[in-house]
């Protein structure tokens, strides 16, 4: 009996591995969460946003630093390539056609420094990775993808270019390995991908080289200002970030699975399902909290509706203030009234990066 031991199949004409590839396996390669964008649990939509970090699709977060006058509305969409139901949409609500030098704006995805140990940064065998993704746009020109590693204060960018407008698009960038900073092996900020919309001077006046620097003038070198019209809208979707130089296919896994690996960063128990919570021994006007079906990544920042129903009376009691015990849920709501009988439970935890 003979054994063939390989560690790649090529392509004859494109020398890109095919099928097999022991190195860089199908399953658990993309090391983002929710690429396909299926998995929305707060809502489908927010509008007027201007400044700060807004989450809609889950793990997906669009940052506006020192925003101007700009304003978006960041959707889920099912206008998507073929083999995606959904894609991230960006639609210009209010223009701003002249950014200010220190103004970013980019839809961030950020990763957990535990989940990147393999790529053996901070060491002469730093991996590269290859980040893959579809986009369209009314716009063309050139974009960027900037990257951040907190872990050394590092930024890192690539460009692509948008050819046709309102056409569905695949783009490859390949990042080089940090071989000067190591990542910590924890639930902390490892790095995080960020798809530009628009900066100003102090983040795009350099180039892309594919390597590290401390320079935040490479983060988003040349990018396209997306907020100039509000005639402009950019989506993308199948964003796939993986170990080594090439792209394989777009990783789909189950909706079931990306939910479950969202929600160690956000949940939401007791809004789609009937969920009676009674109150804490000795305290009537505490309701205590359930243990949550998914551990969080820490202590979540825990929020409750601002009354909570009795299931039998109907009475409604008013939310005084909420107190959680950990990553896996417990605590209690403080209500502003004793109660009778137990309450519909209503609680929203959040422990983004």
């Amino acid at each position: 009996m003979s054994t063939l031991n390989v560690n790649t199949i090529n392509a004859a004409t494109s020398g890109q591995a095919v099928a097999v590839d022991v190195q860089n396996p199908r399953s658990f390669r993309n090391l983002l969460i929710n690429g396909a964008m299926t998995v929305s649990q707060r809502s489908t939509s927010t509008s007027s946003i201007s400044s700060g970090t807004t989450h809609v699709l889950d793990r997906w977060g669009l940052e506006v630093t020192s925003g101007g006058g700009a304003a978006v509305t960041m959707s889920q969409s099912s206008t998507a390539p073929a083999g995606f139901s959904a894609s991230l949409k960006i639609d210009v609500t209010t223009a701003d056609s002249s950014l200010d030098a220190g103004e970013r704006w980019q839809v961030r995805q950020r990763i957990e420094g535990q989940d990147l140990g393999h790529l053996l940064y901070g060491t002469s065998d730093a991996k590269k990775v290859t980040f893959s993704f579809w986009v369209r746009s009314n716009l063309t020109g050139t974009f960027a993808v900037g990257l951040y590693q907190d872990d050394g204060g590092k930024v890192n960018s690539g460009n692509y270019t948008i050819s046709s407008a309102d056409t569905w698009e695949k783009k490859t960038i390949t990042i080089n390995g940090n071989t000067s900073d190591s990542i910590n092996f924890d639930n902390t900020l490892g790095f995080q991908i960020g798809i530009g919309l628009g900066a100003g001077s102090n983040y795009t006046a350099g180039s892309a080289t594919g390597n590290w620097s401390s320079s935040a003038n490479t983060q988003f070198p040349s990018q396209t200002n997306v907020l100039a019209s509000t005639s402009n809208e950019l989506y993308f979707t199948g964003c796939q970030l993986e170990v080594g130089s090439y792209a394989t296919d777009f990783e789909h896994r189950s909706y079931a699975d990306e939910l479950q690996r969202c929600k160690r960063y956000y949940q939401e128990v007791g809004y789609d399902s009937n969920i009676i919570a009674n109150h804490v021994r000795n305290n009537a006007d505490r309701v205590q909290a359930p243990l949550l079906p998914v551990t969080m990544r820490t202590s979540p920042t825990f929020t409750s509706a601002t009354s909570l129903t009795e299931f039998s009376s109907g009475t409604n009691r008013s939310v005084t203030g909420t107190h959680q015990a950990g990553p896996s849920g417990g605590g209690y709501i403080q209500l502003g009234a004793t109660m009778t009988n137990g309450v519909y439970y209503r609680g929203k935890y959040a422990a983004e990066l």
